[in-house]
């Protein structure tokens, strides 16, 4: 079926040499449902052969249907058509292998080295409805045809919200990996995207051109995960693990770590530095910079996606266990036993 009118129709030329090539294509092709598209190395045939344009043979002319011209965005997703077609490539290391991946829709052409995917659908903003525009695909370098790009089990929406790099699931930097804990909290990446309590990621709803990526940003209504490359995600001084484990504790939103929520004469604060490995914070009340660091490698950001925060970890990668959390009501005053 050829897409609905939106835009006059448009008339180009093309070589002559390629309308033999083009009318071949007619004869052997028909387009596939679903954006399963014929590929071919200019816009001009993939159009024609595609059922978007139509070749005179005599004169190598291509009319293009409305709104499929290749400077055209006919879903109005922000990538052109012939940016759809000549696709993108990504750099992806999964399950121990790193793979040049090319996801459009090029035949002989394709990016030498790369690996042919499918690419994305010139009349559908988001081509797999995981809440990912094909804009935002493109922007991060992530399969659009694919909800997770490395198969590491955290959907590429998480992963570009909280920065963590949806290309590699481990295989290049460790700190990828979603069991790994590279802010030093206690919490794996897997268990910040998912959030506390959590044991599936939510099915997202289509991105739209309206709204690129559908899973909010942090602080926003929904937005029910913590951010796996800063360990105090709502910057009050209290590690994300320690609010996890108390249910009195919002680790969405800023707590006071000066109250005493139990009763017990222990600020929240103290509370949390009643673990052994936070002893030594009890004194100064606050965690000082010199107990911070930046985790190594991670720097996968998609400028207006990725949430902007500080990256910062407590003392090394893996530090914390919250199993040795102080429990509400415990009202111990040494510290570190």
């Amino acid at each position: 079926m050829k897409p609905s009118s939106r835009n006059p129709v448009k008339r180009y030329h093309v070589p002559l040499f390629f309308a033999s090539l083009l009318g071949v294509m007619l004869i052997a092709h028909t387009a596939h449902a679903q954006c399963n598209y014929v590929r071919a190395d200019t816009y001009p045939q993939f159009a024609v052969a595609n059922g978007f344009a139509t070749l005179n043979p005599d004169t190598g002319e291509v009319t293009y249907e409305p709104g499929m011209g290749p400077s055209e965005d006919f879903d109005g997703d922000g990538l052109t058509n012939f940016q759809e077609w000549d696709g993108w490539t990504a750099t992806v290391h999964s399950g121990g292998v790193t793979e040049l991946q090319y996801y459009g829709w090029r035949d002989t052409t394709v990016p030498a080295g790369a690996t042919w995917y499918p690419g994305s659908c010139l009349d559908q903003v988001d081509s797999n409805r995981d809440g990912v525009s094909d804009y935002v695909n493109w922007l991060a370098g992530t399969n659009p045809r694919s909800s997770d790009t490395d198969g590491d089990g955290i959907p590429d929406a998480w992963e570009i919200r909280t920065g963590l790099d949806p290309r590699d699931d481990g295989t290049d930097n460790p700190l990828n990996d979603p069991h790994a804990d590279p802010d030093g909290d206690g919490l794996t990446n897997l268990e910040e995207t998912l959030g506390p309590g959590n044991t599936v990621f939510p099915s997202l709803p289509p991105a739209t051109a309206d709204n690129h990526l559908t899973l909010p940003e942090f602080g926003e209504p929904g937005a029910n995960y913590t951010l796996p490359l800063n360990f105090d995600t709502t910057g009050d001084n209290l590690i994300d693990s320690f609010k996890y484990q108390w249910g009195a504790l919002d680790p969405f939103d800023w707590d006071d770590p000066d109250a005493d929520l139990d009763g017990d004469g222990l600020t929240t604060f103290r509370e949390q530095t009643v673990h052994p490995l936070l002893a030594r914070f009890w004194q100064s009340g606050n965690i000082p910079g010199a107990a911070r660091f930046t985790p190594a490698g991670m720097n996968y950001n998609v400028p207006g996606y990725t949430v902007p925060h500080t990256r910062q970890g407590l003392i090394a990668p893996g530090y914390m266990n919250r199993a040795n959390f102080n429990e509400p009501g415990d009202s111990q005053l040494d510290p570190g036993v």
